[in-house]
């Protein structure tokens, strides 16, 4: 597979995240937001849009070239994830199965559902740090660091506006544009 698209798919992979308007337990909220992401992996670089939709049950997540072109598709449900990209469709049980899959190693898709809402994910330990609104700036876990660059306001319930995720040799930058509730 050609390395373009391998980043390209993993943007759009980590797109399956959200936040709602404000942060409270709304896991289960539908709600969406448009974006962009910013990935590099050692040498390579690469921007895309996305349009997330979450839902009580599933995920729809469009991710788009820089002049607003789709270039793929995720559905993701309890039972499978969908990716349409390139002209051909891949599914596995799970986002995480999907990247190892395609990408040939793991992504934490399942914990930045929650990062994005700037809460650690259910069943490991985190380490928080806040800020003095009472913020979270940082958040470790599962080997990860997250830093929340920007929040939309001051307030201690505000959403996260731009994130910078990082392990080992992999570097994310989450913007998000513009929160939706549908």
């Amino acid at each position: 597979m050609k390395a373009g698209f391998n980043y390209a798919l993993l943007i759009f992979l980590l797109s399956a995240c959200s936040t709602p308007l404000t942060i409270k337990s709304t896991t289960h909220q539908a709600l969406s937001f448009n974006g962009r992401v910013a990935i590099k992996h050692q040498a390579e670089r690469s921007n895309v849009g996305i349009n997330w939709v979450h839902g009580e049950h599933a995920d729809d997540i469009v991710l788009l070239a820089p002049l607003g072109q789709t270039v793929g598709k995720i559905h993701l449900s309890p039972q499978q994830v969908t990716l349409d990209y390139g002209g051909k469709q891949y599914q596995a049980a799970d986002a995480e199965a999907l990247t190892e899959k395609v990408l040939g190693w793991n992504f934490p898709l399942a914990g930045l559902r929650y990062w994005i809402q700037a809460e650690s994910a259910i069943g490991s330990e985190a380490t928080i740090e806040r800020n003095t609104s009472g913020q979270i700036s940082l958040l470790q876990q599962d080997g990860w660091e997250i830093r929340y660059v920007k929040y939309a306001s001051n307030r201690h319930d505000a959403l996260p506006k731009k994130l910078a995720l990082s392990r080992d040799d992999v570097e994310l930058i989450i913007l998000i544009d513009e929160w939706l509730q549908p």
